[in-house]
């Protein structure tokens, strides 16, 4: 029936096609093979997917049942799970330096999360009401009401989180 695109990284695309109500498929196109590499059919137990973000070595991040996350390979292997520490994960990102690799995860509640991926920890980093450095006026509007797409970006140094009142650039 139709299709819904989750992310792009140059050489890999992902996406989930969906042929019923209860019937979908996470698909995986390869630009240099030039072909699907995976499509793996999901029934009603799987759950809502919120998030699949294309992560290094043939693998991805997925975040199903709003806060449930998960690496899988291209064999739709789980590689690694671990439960956001919070409600539903509104945004995702990872940051790859050297040999470590963690994926920042940010949820409704303002929770924002980073996981491990060598240590399997996954420890919450700050609240976005409890910086001091944000007015209690700009907390009292509720960051996450209005349903848009919302990002979090991160580097060594800062971590970069929209809401529905602008952006705001945390010094890690």
């Amino acid at each position: 029936n139709y299709a819904v695109p989750f992310d792009y990284d140059g050489k890999r695309f992902i996406w989930v096609d969906f042929y019923s109500n209860t019937e979908r498929a996470v698909l995986l196109y390869n630009f240099v093979s030039k072909k699907v590499t995976m499509k793996e059919k999901l029934n009603e137990d799987f759950g809502h997917i919120s998030h699949l973000k294309l992560i290094p070595n043939g693998k991805f991040f997925l975040v199903r049942k709003y806060n449930i996350c998960e690496i899988r390979n291209e064999k739709f292997e789980i590689e690694k799970t671990f439960g956001h520490i919070g409600k539903e994960v509104l945004a995702c990102d990872f940051m790859c330096n050297n040999d470590k690799m963690i994926i920042v995860t940010l949820d409704i509640d303002g929770n924002v999360n980073v996981y491990d991926y060598k240590t399997d920890k996954v420890e919450r980093l700050f609240n976005l009401y409890d910086l001091n450095s944000i007015s209690q006026e700009e907390k009292d509007r509720q960051f996450f009401s209005m349903g848009y797409p919302y990002y979090i970006k991160v580097n060594s140094t800062y971590i970069a989180v929209t809401t529905d009142y602008g952006c705001y650039i945390i010094k890690r």
